[in-house]
């Protein structure tokens, strides 16, 4: 008898993970974002990864995770005790003004600048570093480096940190 209620225990749990997996599937858009930046440069998909850091240790540097679907992850880290983190999706006109600045940022402009200015992070202020990845190529920008002052790419990916901050 005890044989039977096992089979008959796994037997549905199995169904219910099968039933789990297959909705999981069929519900979720796996076709990424097509950026065309112009003749034949045409990229699938994009991420974005942005980390704050220098002054903010003290109340929690914030990080966050943007995927091609407009989905977000957001994390503050605390020294010493339990990370918050939150998950959201940036609204339908947000995300259109995003991916119409991605594709016509000049990346490679942006990576030869240099910052004029001294890095805040040194004096206790709050510095950024982002990747963003387009396709298969991937970038790396830092505040204290390039110059991403008055970018508006960079001047929206900063006030993400303050908008994501609040969903924590």
């Amino acid at each position: 008898m005890l044989k039977h209620f096992f089979l008959l225990l796994v037997a549905t749990f199995s169904m219910g993970v099968m039933s789990g997996v297959f909705v999981y599937f069929t519900t979720q858009d796996s076709t990424p974002s097509i950026l065309n930046f112009g003749g034949n440069n045409v990229a699938r998909g994009f991420e974005i990864i942005a980390d704050s850091y220098g002054g903010c240790l003290k109340l929690g540097c914030i990080s966050y995770h943007i995927a091609d679907d407009g989905t977000y992850t957001v994390i503050r880290s605390h020294r010493g005790s339990t990370d918050e983190r939150g998950e959201g999706t940036i609204s339908a006109t947000d995300f259109a003004k995003l991916k119409s600045i991605l594709k016509k940022e000049d990346f490679s402009a942006v990576t030869n600048s240099t910052s004029a200015e001294t890095c805040t992070a040194d004096s206790d202020g709050i510095a950024y570093q982002y990747e963003i990845r387009i396709g298969e190529t991937m970038y790396r920008f830092n505040s204290c480096k390039q110059n991403l002052a008055r970018n508006e790419l960079f001047t929206l990916l900063e006030g993400y940190f303050g908008t994501f901050a609040q969903k924590l």
